[in-house]
């Protein structure tokens, strides 16, 4: 059993050494967080619109700093229950990041909770993906959301 069990680690250890190294034989790059607030504001339209584009302010930790910040949403709802989803963009003084988000929450909801995909970026976030947890959404009117997430990337 002993002589089986050997060859057997050792493919897994060599499948993990390939996992871990990307497609130019170089180590995958380390995985950062950097905790990030957002303030933005629902541009034109109606109060409680369904759809519709936000522009506001980013900040995070380093190396990303403070910037804009860019969405467009759809409202789902079902009963008492509201999906928030759509497109979002980031622009930093050294690139832009770009994703997607979703948060959820109840119409009477005082906050709204979710995730964001981040997929792509511009200058040193060229390679960036990622994805923010524990994205908080509270609004402080009804055109004006202050938000906070823990980003977790790579810059590949």
């Amino acid at each position: 059993m002993r002589s089986r069990l050997i060859p057997a680690l050792g493919a897994v250890v060599v499948l993990i050494a390939f996992v871990a190294t990307s497609a130019t034989g170089k180590p995958s790059p380390a995985t950062k967080s950097a905790n990030c607030t957002y303030d933005i504001t629902t541009q034109g339209g109606a109060p409680g619109a369904t759809s519709g584009k936000d522009l506001g302010y980013v900040k995070c930790g380093a190396p990303f700093g403070s910037g804009l910040q860019s969405d467009s949403f759809t409202d789902k709802v079902s009963g008492t229950s509201v999906k928030v989803s759509g497109p979002v963009k980031d622009y930093f003084d050294n690139g832009t990041v770009h994703g997607a988000y979703a948060i959820s929450g109840k119409t009477t909801s005082t906050s709204f909770k979710g995730s964001a995909s981040v997929t792509g970026g511009t200058g040193a976030y060229k390679h960036i993906k990622g994805v923010v947890n524990n994205l908080t959404c509270t609004p402080s009117s009804a055109t004006q959301n202050h938000c906070t997430g823990k980003f977790v990337y790579s810059l590949g």
